[in-house]
């Protein structure tokens, strides 16, 4: 049996266990983030835009509403920008200099020696 089928199977037999609900959604966020973190210092702007996305969902449910009303206006942006510009998902393009909206200066334009 596969993984993803193994995987599946269990989740849809311990769905009735509180602790199993919060200890799953806590998972998903944790790697929502790694794999925004991981595209943001890669700039990989279609995985950058699809993690955000799936952090919105979170910023709601955890009562961040000012980032959960940013996000939208922040994604249009970042879309806008690629668009306009031809650029696409090359790593060390110049989307994140582009982009005007304040939310994406705390994000996107910062920039981690590893």
């Amino acid at each position: 049996m596969p993984y993803s089928k193994k995987l599946t199977q269990f989740q849809e037999q311990h769905k009735e266990n509180p602790m199993f609900v919060v200890k799953l959604r806590y998972m998903d966020m944790v790697l929502t983030l790694l794999e925004f973190i991981h595209a943001t210092r890669d700039e990989i702007w279609p995985l950058h835009l699809s993690s955000m996305e799936g952090l919105c969902q979170h910023f709601f449910a955890n009562n961040r509403l000012k980032y959960a009303q940013m996000v939208p206006l922040y994604l249009a942006e970042v879309k806008r920008v690629i668009r306009t510009s031809g650029q696409s998902s090359t790593r060390g393009n110049s989307v994140s200099s582009k982009v005007k909206c304040l939310f994406a200066a705390s994000v996107s334009n910062m920039h981690w020696n590893t």
